[in-house]
């Protein structure tokens, strides 16, 4: 494993879930479509691990888009299996140089769309909303910037995984906070996330967390939210059941 993350000149990747982590190293292939997936899988007798560009969707006519991102599919020659405890000993701790970040929404901006939106919650005319904004930077890339930024994010906790896919020409580091679908042995479970609730004072926490939760406006953020899960889980699976609701601790937001 110190030689995989020592000499990290060739593709790989890092990811990990539920404190096990995957390290792979491989022969990059760039595919147009799923059809391409499913052919390289049946022509090797390598395991394939690959990400799917949002454009992918215009396949099945769910999402128009313009882009023309590929199919990044990795067709793994070396793996290895550790934990997060170990990995976390042998990956870098580089200072990262990082220029100004730039938001493509101001604070003040950001501030008056949360106050619109308040105002079209009240009147019912909303009940979840995600606000976009982006943020970007510059980063002097070297030799372990890559592993300095994805040991910061995994010495986090609370998120779901935390992947790190390096290619000869792009980079793809990040933290999922949730489990959307996950298919097993022909089960598929699907893990909706609503609501967003802030401790602060620990001494009136419940009080406060039953109040949210017999919050109307709530309560109808959830049923919106199943409601959307539902459709799309009608569409791969015959039967179907609801467990819940559950609460999830999160470290940040």
């Amino acid at each position: 494993m110190k030689n995989l993350i020592k000499n990290n000149n060739s593709p790989y990747a890092i990811i990990e879930k539920d404190e096990k982590v995957f390290i792979w190293k491989w022969k990059i292939h760039e595919l147009d479509n799923l059809d391409e997936l499913e052919k390289l899988q049946t022509d090797t007798k390598n395991k394939i691990v690959f990400i799917t560009p949002f454009c992918l969707a215009n396949t099945e006519k769910w999402y128009e888009a313009n882009w023309e991102e590929k199919i990044i599919a990795m067709e793994v020659e070396e793996e290895i299996n550790t934990t997060k405890e170990e990995i976390l000993k042998v990956l870098p701790n580089e200072n990262i140089e990082i220029s100004e970040i730039k938001t493509s929404i101001n604070d003040n901006e950001f501030d008056n769309i949360v106050l619109d939106i308040q105002k079209e919650i009240k009147n019912w005319e909303a009940c979840q909303t995600i606000i976009s904004r982006k943020f970007e930077a510059d980063i002097n890339i070297k030799k372990d910037t890559l592993l300095s930024i994805y040991k910061k994010l995994l010495s986090n906790k609370w998120q779901y995984m935390t992947y790190l896919f390096n290619t000869p020409d792009k980079a793809f580091i990040w933290a999922s906070p949730e489990k959307h679908l996950k298919i097993e042995n022909s089960q598929v479970t699907m893990n909706p996330i609503a609501w967003t609730f802030p401790k602060l004072d620990f001494d009136t926490f419940y009080k406060r967390l039953l109040e949210f939760a017999n919050d109307e406006k709530e309560i109808n953020e959830l049923f919106m939210v199943l409601d959307e899960e539902l459709k799309m889980m009608l569409k791969i699976s015959e039967t179907w059941n609801i467990q819940g609701p559950y609460f999830k601790d999160s470290w940040a937001v």
